[in-house]
Formats: C-alpha cells, structure tokens, sequence
C-alpha cells in the first residue's frame, strides 16, 4: 500500500473511532493486512516504566507486560528511537516470541501526553525497510491525530 494512502486511512480511523483502544485495534488490522510482509502488529502502552500490550492482530503473545529496557520494545522505551532488528537472532536483549520470528520493527509514538510503541513482526529477516516505513506513517498520523479517548471497557 502506498505510504500517502496508510497514512490517510489511518487519519480516517483515528477520526472516526470513539475511543483510542477501538483506533489502534482498527489500525493494527489495517497494518496486518495491507502491508504484505507483517504477520504480528500491535500496540504497546506506557505504565509508568513498563509496557502494558495494548490492541494487536496476530498470533498471542507472553510478553504482555515489558519492563522498560527490557527485550526490543523495552529499549525503544527507553531511546525513545526507532529500532529495526533485521535479524532477531543476532539480538542480545531479544525476548523470543516464538521460532517464527525473524525480525521486529518497533517505533516510539508520543501522542497528548501518552507514550505508545507500534511494533511488528515482518516475516523475512533483513526485509524492515518497508515495513518500517508503513509502521511509521501510521505512527505519524496517530501522533497528529490520536487524543486520550481512554480504555474501551
């Protein structure tokens, strides 16, 4: 999908959901879906200085709650830099979510006030070029556009 059009539609979701849990679970689908190379994206959520995993598509996962510095998302959380793993085995501070995994693409997001991580699992290693750039259109628009609308229930 061309990044103009991600980022458009994502603008769209975020304008016409009612509550932010509703706006990343629709963006995370549209991500899984459009951008062919994912097979895991979601949202992690800042608790103080953990990571509490927020509305994702894909298979589930154990680390739903990540301290920061800890594992791929825990060191975004703490650079507050986007962080590409071409190879995820070549990782020091990887937290295996499963033999499938290849590589990660997790981006900070800073949106009133909140600190989100988007995060994705493409399935090639070394193929991060255009899923990181997907990933971070979608981040620039909820960035734009995200308010605190709260947890669904």
């Amino acid at each position: 999908m061309e990044l103009t059009r991600l980022e458009s539609a994502t603008d769209a979701i975020i304008a016409a959901t009612t509550d932010r849990d509703g706006a990343l679970r629709e963006i995370a689908q549209l991500l899984e879906a459009r951008v062919e190379h994912y097979d895991w994206v979601g949202f992690y959520l800042a608790e103080g200085r953990e990571l509490v995993l927020g509305p994702f598509v894909g298979a589930p996962t154990e680390h739903v709650r990540i301290p920061f510095g800890c594992g791929v998302c825990g060191q975004v959380a703490e650079s507050g830099e986007t962080l590409v793993v071409p190879d995820v085995a070549t990782e020091a501070n990887y937290l295996s979510c499963g033999s499938t995994v290849q590589s990660e693409v997790v981006i900070p997001i800073h949106a009133d006030g909140e600190f989100v991580l988007a995060h994705a699992r493409p399935f090639l290693a070394g193929r991060g070029g255009i899923p990181a750039a997907a990933l971070h259109a979608a981040g620039a628009a909820l960035e734009r556009n995200l308010i605190s609308r709260g947890r669904s229930a």
